[in-house]
């Protein structure tokens, strides 16, 4: 609802879980796979995103929430603002 259009799933978003350009250990990325189920139950649910930003890659869209006892905050990019909107990543906040 906070954006309006379906979020995708692409090849790349799971990259950056899989292989990210900065290394994670095991734990870490187990963490995020583990909470990966929640990601969508938040963006199906959030009417606002709580943080925006932009870099020569695209705009950011990050959604913060508590589900199922913990703390998530789920990226979505898109290369314009108003443009479809492709999940990036999920972690959970400390």
């Amino acid at each position: 609802p906070a954006l309006k259009q379906k979020v995708l799933i692409t090849r790349s978003g799971w990259d950056h879980l899989v292989n990210p350009s900065r290394k994670r250990t095991k734990v870490e990325q187990a963490r995020r796979f583990e909470v990966l189920p929640l990601a969508r139950k938040l963006l199906e649910e959030a009417q606002t995103f709580q943080e925006h930003r932009k870099d020569h890659l695209g705009h950011y869209f990050a959604f913060v929430g508590y589900l199922g006892g913990r703390k998530i905050k789920v990226v979505v990019r898109s290369k314009t603002m108003q443009g479809q909107k492709y999940f990036f990543s999920v972690m959970i906040v400390l």
